[in-house]
């Protein structure tokens, strides 16, 4: 068992975190997806003061897989067959006024 810096200091992962264009997800621009979905959307703190983590699992956990599987249906009604988000969905973020220190 480690403990700490030390647990830490073990740990070789990459990670990558990708982001979706919100100009190029069809499904940020379809209000009708959204207002079907949208009880499905609700955080646990919107509905009771104080939540814990397993009840807000076995409340949220439904709903959250109803989501998904609505969002997949969305996606791969809207795009051909085999296809669906790729490269071209990634917001790529730029900047010219970066600079190194």
């Amino acid at each position: 068992m480690c403990r700490g810096s030390i647990a830490l200091s073990v740990i070789d992962d990459h990670f990558w975190v990708l982001f979706t264009d919100p100009d190029g997800d069809p499904v940020n621009h379809d209000a009708d997806f959204m207002a079907r979905v949208s009880d499905d959307l609700r955080i646990p703190s919107e509905r009771e003061e104080h939540i814990g983590l397993l009840t807000a699992w076995n409340a949220y956990y439904d709903y959250a897989s109803r989501y998904f599987r609505a969002k997949v249906d969305y996606v791969q009604s809207v795009y051909p067959k085999g296809q669906g988000y790729g490269l071209k969905q990634i917001w790529m973020v730029t900047s010219t006024t970066a600079t190194r220190h």
